[in-house]
């Protein structure tokens, strides 16, 4: 595929109806009890995001997109309880959350680190080069301001590259090292490498699967964010640098708009059958202990 604004206005138009039409659904049943709980958080969550995509990218209105993107993300934690080892592999959950700019949510999602600690026998796939986990671990390392461990993991994976198929995120490590020393051309370079013809061919449409994907680099908002959240602010013009989602700027007040979301406890302790000490790992709120994602975490270290 290739970036075509028309075809995404086209998707974005598609798929904001159809998140009009199927989010009452979705939202009767968990009224009602009824149906599979994170299914319809699921579909929930996703009609919300249609509708803050489309408020942007379509209608330009980045208040009603933020407000719809805070909607979104909060539903989908509705998911994450019921399956509280669901991945958040691409970007597009990490960039609803952040374009909400809400603090609370943020910090939920940055505590978030179950799917990359699911691992069995000695293997700590979030160490190892070549794993997935490793690029998704890097994330939240910057997202809790870890930024010791971060620079040495991108010191170490740039130094030893992972094989073909995953060469395409060395540019990340590239970002998260500039964010670690503070380099903040080295993070600027990163970016726009991301959003140049190159970046935007091997990246947009494996990264994303939003409509978003033809009207910017969707790493490129994540990354613009998390740096600054960090206290940078990168001087990058560029059609794919959505300059003015990046900037952190919280609405006054969100709306939970619907008795469900409004009464959603987002720190109910997570339930596994097949994870046995998963409780501890349930995101707690600001002030108190979360699991310290830096135990454990350095590069090809092994579980004793």
């Amino acid at each position: 595929m290739k970036v075509d604004k028309i075809e995404g206005l086209r998707c974005l138009e598609v798929h904001k109806n159809s998140g009009i039409e199927h989010y009452p659904q979705a939202l009767e049943l968990l009224n009602r009890g009824e149906g599979s709980r994170s299914g319809c958080g699921l579909t929930f969550s996703g009609d919300m995001a249609e509708i803050a995509q489309h408020a942007y990218f379509a209608e330009s209105d980045l208040l009603k997109a933020k407000q719809y993107a805070y909607l979104s993300a909060k539903a989908k934690i509705i998911q994450l309880q019921e399956k509280p080892l669901s991945s958040l592999d691409t970007v597009d959950m990490l960039n609803i959350v952040l374009i909400s700019d809400n603090a609370e949510l943020l910090h939920w999602y940055s505590q978030y680190v179950t799917y990359i600690y699911s691992d069995h026998n000695r293997v700590l796939h979030r160490n190892k080069v070549g794993s997935l986990d490793y690029l998704y671990l890097q994330r939240h390392l910057a997202l809790q301001g870890k930024f010791d461990l971060l620079g040495e993991r991108a010191e170490y994976i740039l130094a030893n590259p992972p094989g073909k198929a995953n060469l395409k995120y060395q540019v990340d490590h590239e970002f998260y090292l500039g964010l670690a020393t503070g380099d903040m051309e080295k993070m600027a370079e990163a970016i726009r490498f991301l959003c140049s013809k190159a970046g935007v061919r091997k990246r947009n449409f494996s990264d994303s699967n939003c409509p978003s994907q033809h009207f910017m680099s969707p790493t490129s908002l994540m990354l613009g964010k998390i740096a600054n959240l960090s206290g940078y602010e990168l001087d990058i013009e560029d059609e794919m640098y959505p300059n003015e989602l990046v900037k952190i700027a919280p609405l006054s007040e969100y709306d939970d708009q619907f008795d469900y979301i409004k009464s959603l406890d987002i720190y109910t302790e997570f339930k596994s059958d097949s994870f046995a000490d998963i409780e501890r790992f349930t995101p707690k709120p600001p002030g108190q202990y979360n699991i310290d994602i830096t135990v454990q975490s350095k590069p090809n270290e092994k579980r004793p």
